[in-house]
């Protein structure tokens, strides 16, 4: 009870911020210019949205404000289903993670057949799409053991790192991009189960307290920088283009420092110190 409570005092201020400065957006720009693929404006696909439901209940065109927020919607659908998961786990964790890594690899090729094909791997169910990486999260907890048993898991993590990098980079083939994937989480994560992890990453790591910032913040700046001024107002010119791009990516940044340090922390803060107190009521009732 307490991780919802927390995952829900993490998630939710900024989900709801950028939501409704989304909607506004999203107004202010149907108003003046026609869009073809517009976010839905059905109250119910609002509420799902507002509530995370919008990837377990798709509603209207499928297009919602702040599209981002869909990976939330799926994230919630994980955490209702990680009972069965955490049973199927106490079965045998051993056979548990043969079949997640196997359902990855399966729904990973299924999904580079799909996108050379007719059809595209985010037409699929999105808890669907989330499921394999899921398990095989929780499969890799499930056996940490077997992961302190790697010898030199931290090179071999920075290597695959690299490979993963160096494939995305080219072009390469989408089931090698897929494998150097999944041996770099593998290998990074048995690296932190043995304790030894590079001075440098344990230097950058804070910076993960900002990926949630930024990949909340990051369309809501593009949709102003380059999609409104660059585009619209400015008709594409090159060098506004080159400035805006630049001043995207700062801004983003500098947004997303703002955010956590100044909306996201003392709400966070606040509602958990609510959670708080209100367990502790219901304790001593």
């Amino acid at each position: 009870m307490r991780f919802g409570q927390k995952r829900f005092a993490r998630l939710f201020p900024l989900h709801w911020l950028t939501l409704l400065l989304s909607i506004a957006l999203w107004a202010i720009v149907t108003r003046f210019v026609h869009v073809d693929h517009a976010p839905s404006t059905d109250p119910k696909c609002i509420v799902l949205t507002a509530a995370l439901l919008q990837g377990i209940f798709p509603c209207g065109n499928g297009i919602y404000y702040n599209f981002p927020n869909w990976s939330l919607s799926v994230e919630i659908a994980m955490y209702a289903l990680y009972p069965l998961l955490a049973w199927l786990i106490g079965a045998g964790r051993r056979m548990y993670l043969g079949f997640s890594l196997l359902l990855f690899l399966a729904i990973g090729m299924y999904a580079f057949r799909l996108t050379t094909g007719v059809l595209n791997w985010t037409d699929l169910y999105d808890p669907l799409r989330a499921l394999p990486s899921f398990m095989l999260g929780t499969a890799l907890a499930a056996n940490r053991d077997l992961l302190k048993a790697i010898p030199a898991a931290q090179p071999l993590s920075l290597l695959s790192f690299a490979v993963a990098v160096a494939l995305a980079l080219t072009g390469g083939a989408a089931p090698l991009q897929l494998a150097a994937m999944v041996l770099a989480g593998t290998f990074a994560i048995a690296a932190d189960t043995q304790g030894k992890v590079a001075g440098w990453t344990a230097k950058v790591a804070p910076l993960g307290q900002l990926t949630y910032s930024l990949y909340l913040w990051h369309v809501l700046v593009i949709m102003v920088l380059m999609n409104g001024i660059a585009d619209k107002l400015m008709r594409g010119n090159t060098a506004v283009l080159v400035v805006c791009t630049v001043l995207t990516y700062v801004g983003i940044a500098i947004l997303s420092y703002l955010s956590w340090r100044y909306f996201e922390t003392p709400a966070r803060i606040w509602l958990d110190g609510w959670f708080r107190r209100r367990n502790s009521r219901e304790a001593r009732a």
